[in-house]
């Protein structure tokens, strides 16, 4: 099975694109790195969210993205590179972005698929959908078969395939991304609490 250079180059980019935009607010407002991803990726599903209650996900994406530049040239202009370079020394970021980087690369070696677990097989149809129409599931007119599925999963997929091209393993991939942005914090929470009892 070969490996799908498009969505494995637009999911690494855009990684790439979001943790430094992490990199330099840490670096500007001087808060651990690791804190930040979670955070982050929250406030860009809300913006999907409320842009997809509009019909209008793709210029709620292009907000993101236009948000995140903003924040993340500014900031960075503001720290300056030696502060980031301190930033980035953060073991719980260095946890996400190289952990989540291997995993896109792993899934787009692997390629697993929805299918081969099946809990995944009926709440994989509200990505596909969110993905392939550019609007929330409930707008399709014929296939509601998704219609219990949270959209927070839905939308975190299209952030990372944000061009129409679905692929099942990349979903999951943006999926694992944000479980790693929830263990880079709490990585971060375990190490302060094992310094303070020590």
């Amino acid at each position: 099975m070969s490996m799908q250079l498009f969505p494995t180059l637009i999911g690494l980019v855009l990684l790439l694109f979001f943790s430094g935009c992490c990199l330099a607010a840490a670096a500007c407002t001087h808060y651990n790195a690791a804190l930040l991803p979670l955070p982050m990726l929250c406030g860009s599903v809300v913006v999907l969210y409320i842009a997809g209650l509009l019909n209008v996900l793709h210029i709620g994406l292009f907000l993101v993205a236009g948000g995140l530049l903003a924040t993340g040239v500014y900031c960075g202009v503001r720290a300056g590179l030696r502060a980031m370079r301190e930033a980035a020394g953060s073991a719980g970021f260095l946890l996400f972005l190289c952990g989540s980087a291997c995993i896109w690369i792993l899934f787009a070696v692997r390629q697993p698929l929805f299918t081969q677990w099946d809990e995944f097989t009926a709440w994989g149809l509200a990505p596909k959908m969110v993905v392939e129409r550019g609007a929330f599931y409930v707008a399709d007119p014929v296939n509601l078969k998704a219609s219990f599925t949270y959209p927070a999963t839905s939308l975190v997929t299209f952030l990372f395939q944000p061009f129409g091209r679905w692929a099942e393993w990349a979903c999951l991939a943006a999926l694992d991304t944000l479980a790693l942005a929830c263990v880079a914090g709490l990585h971060l929470w375990r190490r302060n609490t094992l310094l303070s009892i020590g």
